[in-house]
């Protein structure tokens, strides 16, 4: 029997490749992505679910450049696999998957969403694991799914459970914690340096930014007519803990993995932190809710802001608002490498996975391979760079600095509520030290329950725990 399949399947070969007239339909029992004679998921319909608006096309507002790319792939996908891509937005959220999944109901094959909620549906088992797909999904491939800082949200455990489309320009670049953005204008009439000079020449130092946040306020009648600084409390500290060289997940004397907090390095960030926001230059500090905070930039009312609202539709989003801005990496501390960078990232809105339930894994994540291709023009990593320095950015450095913390992310983990543990200090009535010592039970627990399957998941994944 196992023969006359055999001769069956290469007499259909051999007539696809010479017949002129209609094709050969042929049905692979044993379906394989990378079949020789491709692949026809013989008119499938792969449901996929997104929370993106229907105002857009996965993502992309309808009506710009990048919205027809992405509807040219979407019927490129169609054509290339026979199949059918029924796009459901605004539709099912991780809850209802996990309720569904529970009841034996199928809801979709795709689902894009949060990661703080794919997190979820990673711990309840219902989502399917990537790299148990045999290869279909090239989690290796950094410039079409992130690389390991970015896809370590969605490790747990023996898998990693879900992927990011890094190679369509700005829908993952605009959504992580938090740039430094200067107002220019201001910096110019007040006759000073250019900031970007400090990175350039390794002299962006913990010393320099506050120089900067006094040189930049200006008071007027004992009143603050410009704060040299806006933010957010919760988004500067997330930021500023890892600028002394700490991460999230650090390693103690004995090489055993523990929440990053606890280290001396970050624990001399904590004290820098909260004598600029609290202490000696609190009066030249505007903090609010994160909107306000960037419309007293946008106002001109700030010489710089630490923000994530940068480029976007909103009216209060920078790119919006202001032509001559600078971008800066988080300056650094005496422990840190000089230049060096790391953003946060804390829950992430483009998140794609395929549930336990789609009909054919598979076939699904053919489809999803095949729609995320980059788009025309944006083929490579430095393509998607030139086309943001060119319209997103007044200067080429703006880019570098840009993607210098668009490569270097940190997951807070905001799920679990680990991420309070790096802000609650700047209201705590005592020493960092102490601060810290209150905390480390809770937060060992915190890191034992939701990191380490992560760090573990990593490893399983890639062998080792990259940081």
């Amino acid at each position: 029997m196992k023969k006359i399949v055999e001769l069956l399947t290469i007499a259909a070969i051999m007539l696809s490749v010479c017949s002129c007239s209609a094709p050969v339909e042929v049905f692979d029992m044993d379906f394989n992505a990378f079949s020789s004679v491709g692949t026809d998921l013989g008119g499938k319909t792969v449901v996929y679910a997104t929370a993106y608006s229907d105002e857009t096309v996965l993502g992309y507002e309808i009506g710009t450049e990048f919205a027809d790319l992405a509807k040219e792939a979407v019927n490129r996908t169609e054509k290339e696999l026979n199949c059918k891509l029924d796009i459901v937005y605004g539709g099912y959220g991780f809850g209802e998957i996990i309720a569904s999944s529970y009841a034996g109901t199928f809801l979709c094959d795709i689902l894009c969403g949060n990661t703080n909620s794919a997190t979820e549906a990673i711990r309840a088992g219902v989502l399917t694991g990537i790299k148990s797909l045999g290869g279909i999904i090239d989690y290796n491939d950094s410039e079409k799914w992130g690389n390991r800082k970015h896809l370590f949200a969605l490790c747990y455990e023996d898998d990693v459970y879900g992927v990011f489309p890094i190679s369509w320009p700005l829908l993952t670049q605009s959504q992580f914690g938090y740039p430094l953005v200067v107002n220019e204008d201001i910096v110019s009439q007040l006759a000073l340096p250019d900031p970007r000079e400090y990175v350039e020449t390794d002299a962006w130092t913990w010393a320099q930014f506050r120089k900067c946040i006094e040189d930049y306020t200006v008071i007027e009648s004992g009143e603050v007519k410009i704060y040299g600084f806006s933010t957010t409390d919760s988004a500067y500290v997330e930021m500023f803990v890892r600028s002394n060289g700490d991460r999230m997940v650090g390693r103690d004397a004995n090489g055993e993995f523990v929440f990053g907090f606890s280290s001396d390095s970050a624990a001399a960030a904590m004290e820098e932190a909260r004598d600029i926001l609290k202490g000696s230059l609190s009066y030249a500090v505007y903090t609010a809710l994160p909107v306000p905070t960037v419309e007293k930039f946008d106002a001109g009312e700030a010489g710089m802001c630490c923000t994530p609202y940068i480029f976007g539709k909103e009216d209060f989003y920078i790119s919006k608002c202001l032509n001559n801005y600078a971008l800066l990496i988080y300056p650094t501390g005496p422990n840190a490498e000089p230049g060096s960078a790391c953003s946060v990232f804390s829950g992430y809105g483009n998140c794609i996975t395929i549930p336990v339930l789609t009909h054919d894994a598979e076939a699904t994540a053919t489809v999803l391979d095949k729609l995320y291709e980059p788009l025309t023009g944006f083929e490579t990593f430095e393509k998607i760079k030139e086309h943001m320095s060119r319209y997103y950015f007044f200067d080429e450095r703006d880019c570098d600095n840009f993607y210098k913390l668009y490569l270097s992310w940190d997951n807070l983990f905001n799920n679990c509520n680990i991420g309070s543990k790096y802000k609650e200090f700047i209201t705590y009535n005592g020493s960092i030290s102490s601060y810290i010592e209150s905390n480390r039970e809770s937060a060992a627990e915190i890191f034992d329950k939701y990191v380490m399957p992560a760090i573990r998941g990593s490893e399983a994944v890639w062998g080792t725990f990259e940081n």
